[in-house]
């Protein structure tokens, strides 16, 4: 019952997440280039809440930004700091919480555009095996063949990786490079990682061993 009232209420949320971050998307599309060149998003959302709602539009966006940030950081810092006093019990949970609080502080401060510069090429090489391991923990059957997980898994991830390296201007691999980016339009080029990976989950499934009649 609490697994399925979790779902739904997953399902609602989602679909929220969709139509603001949708909204943002389009407000900064068609209005984002009035305001020349800005530095980053942020700039570009703050100058349409002035422009919009003056002074008063301004403090609300920073007590919206404060209150959608604040549960997610004491939630992260939570778990951080509870999950590292688990494998380093030398420090309790309140001093990694003060580390991870500080440390998050610090970086804060770097500015948007110096954090996404570092977060989302890290962020373009776990996401796509994360939500491949996502979404075989649905399917029952990724669970008897044992060769499912590891296959998928590293298929996704050494796409990413070459995609982000090239993306990135980092480094091509001779002949691979070329050959993976070069098959499919730039547009979908972050969804690259969806072929290999269906590629590893059918290798996977036909290399493994049929499971036993116990297993099954």
């Amino acid at each position: 019952a609490v697994g399925k009232e979790i779902t739904h209420a997953g399902w609602i949320a989602g679909l929220i997440f969709l139509v603001v971050y949708g909204a943002i998307a389009h407000g900064g599309a068609v209005a984002g280039g009035a305001y020349g060149k800005l530095a980053d998003g942020t700039a570009a959302l703050t100058a349409i809440t002035r422009d919009l709602f003056g002074n008063a539009g301004i403090v609300l966006l920073g007590l919206i930004f404060l209150l959608a940030c604040l549960n997610t950081c004491i939630g992260l810092i939570s778990c951080c700091s509870e999950y590292f006093s688990q494998i380093l019990p030398r420090f309790s949970q309140r001093q990694w919480a003060f580390f991870f609080a500080f440390v998050s502080m610090v970086i804060s401060n770097a500015g948007l555009s110096a954090i996404l510069a570092v977060s989302v090429p890290v962020l373009g090489m776990i996401y796509p095996p994360a939500l491949v391991l996502i979404l075989l923990s649905f399917w029952d059957g990724a669970r008897k063949r044992k060769l499912v997980y590891p296959l998928a898994i590293a298929f996704t991830s050494v796409t990413s990786i070459i995609v982000v390296l090239a993306t990135g201007g980092f480094m091509t691999i001779p002949g691979l490079t070329s050959f993976l980016m070069d098959s499919i339009p730039a547009i979908v080029r972050e969804l690259l990682w969806v072929g290999p990976a269906l590629v590893g989950i059918l290798l996977g499934w036909f290399l493994s061993p049929a499971p036993s009649a116990e297993a099954a």
